[in-house]
């Protein structure tokens, strides 16, 4: 065949390896997973690529295991954790346990057991295996090959490969691994040891600087009884009539030459009395 056109090509692909709970149970590995990314200079045809030039493979590896970590300087603010600094443990020499059932049909699911500086870990092997049945699906694993031409797809899937590719393989992992580590900690019921610092609130009072408002506040209630005691001796002597309930002791006030408040009428017996000789009229 005669070649359409001539250019690099890139081809990648991602495959994942499950691990055993034995391996899982001795150093805390559960998934392989190999990212390999191929360049080279290909020539382009209706149903291949040729190499023309030598290939420039890149293969990036890594595993995902179960780990331990020490966490301090721990603060909470509302539903957010705050983590000032953590320790990495790893986690070898568990003890794998199988299902076991009982004759009333309930069972206690595989499990693996590990002990890490003085505590010990139950990891369910119910949350491990959904993790591994996804790494080893489809929507995780893939290749394709692109290029010269258009989208050449030799495969049934590419997986999460389009995310890899302006990305760095080992930051996406980074993140994949703390997601998975959130999710299995919100899921989680054991319980963490460690200590738990608390908040309390303390009150030291300086007397010296208390003593003034304490003065002022006792002064003021000298003064407001003192005031009500000296209205109603003035009041049983006739000396300061009650006007708040009348509506008309307004009329019979005025002003004199110094703005001072004045009034005619004596008590509020001489203003009903006036009142009911009194007419008025309502104009405009």
């Amino acid at each position: 065949m005669v070649g359409a056109a001539d250019g690099s090509v890139t081809a990648a692909s991602l495959r994942t390896m499950t691990l055993g709970a034995e391996a899982t149970a001795a150093n805390g590995s559960f998934m392989h997973v190999a990212f390999l990314s191929d360049s080279y200079f290909g020539r382009y045809y209706t149903d291949h690529i040729a190499v023309t030039e030598p290939a420039m493979p890149d293969i990036i590896e890594c595993t995902f295991s179960l780990v331990a970590w020490n966490y301090s300087l721990v603060t909470s603010d509302e539903k957010n954790l705050n983590i000032g600094s953590r320790v990495l443990i790893p986690l070898s020499d568990g003890v794998y346990q199988g299902q076991s059932v009982n004759n009333d049909l309930d069972g206690t699911a595989a499990h693996i057991n590990y002990t890490a500086e003085g505590h010990d870990f139950f990891v369910s092997m119910d949350e491990v295996e959904p993790l591994q049945v996804f790494f080893a699906s489809p929507a995780f694993e893939g290749s394709v090959g692109y290029g010269v031409g258009n989208l050449i797809d030799h495969y049934a899937g590419v997986g999460v490969i389009p995310a890899f590719m302006n990305a760095s393989f080992t930051d996406v992992m980074d993140r994949v691994a703390r997601s998975m580590t959130d999710s299995l900690q919100q899921s989680a019921a054991q319980r963490a040891y460690g200590l738990m610092q608390v908040d309390f609130s303390y009150f030291r009072v300086y007397w010296a600087w208390v003593s003034l408002p304490v003065a002022l506040q006792f002064l003021a209630i000298v003064l407001l009884v003192c005031t009500i005691i000296r209205n109603e001796e003035a009041g049983e002597k006739g000396q300061v009539p009650m006007w708040k309930s009348s509506r008309t002791v307004l009329l019979f006030h005025y002003f004199n030459e110094e703005n001072d408040l004045l009034c005619d009428v004596q008590n509020p017996k001489e203003l009903e009395d006036m009142e009911k000789t009194m007419e008025t009229r309502l104009g405009y």
